[in-house]
């Protein structure tokens, strides 16, 4: 996205500025081939507005060898707007869903809207000790467990397939 801003009302309330794709891909370029290759990093984008970051880490993983799903499994998004939240799961969801075999596509949706949420204050939900108890959707590469149980796992698709999230 080219748009620095998406209003001055925005940028006054809540300090909405977005980060241009070029400064996203220095910053993220400081990290090695070998680090984005490795399928337990987890990045976590505290403002992720529209997806500059998010969009961009999840590239540079599958660059380094990660299947789509598994570099989104692996890179998580909050925000207070839930415009940009909407915006940067069908940002995450365009990217990626061309790369996956259509059995897939479900367990990738779901995915995305577990790992992409809307928060009401970024770094108290940190700070409070709820991204620690964060799960991933069914699949921890951390190796600790953390996942939803099956029961939440069928909830967070059918709420997909209510709400018409991320439709093919």
């Amino acid at each position: 996205m080219n748009q620095l801003t998406r209003s001055k009302e925005r940028v006054s309330e809540h300090g909405e500025v977005f980060t241009p794709t070029p400064i996203v891909k220095d910053m993220l370029a400081l990290l090695s081939d070998k680090e984005w290759a490795d399928p337990t990093m987890i990045c976590l984008e505290p403002t992720c507005g529209h997806g500059q970051f998010v969009v961009e880490a999840v590239d540079k993983k599958i660059a380094a060898g990660l299947s789509p799903v598994d570099a989104c499994n692996t890179v998580f998004g909050l925000d207070i707007m839930r415009d940009n939240i909407k915006e940067c799961r069908e940002r995450v969801w365009a990217n990626v869903k061309p790369l996956v075999q259509k059995k897939d596509l479900d367990r990738l949706r779901a995915i995305i809207v577990n790992n992409i949420v809307p928060v009401q204050d970024s770094l108290a939900f940190i700070k409070s000790g709820r991204w620690e108890a964060k799960k991933f959707y069914d699949k921890d590469p951390t190796g600790f467990g953390q996942v939803l149980t099956s029961k939440l796992q069928k909830e967070v698709l059918n709420a997909i397939k209510l709400k018409g999230v991320l439709h093919d």
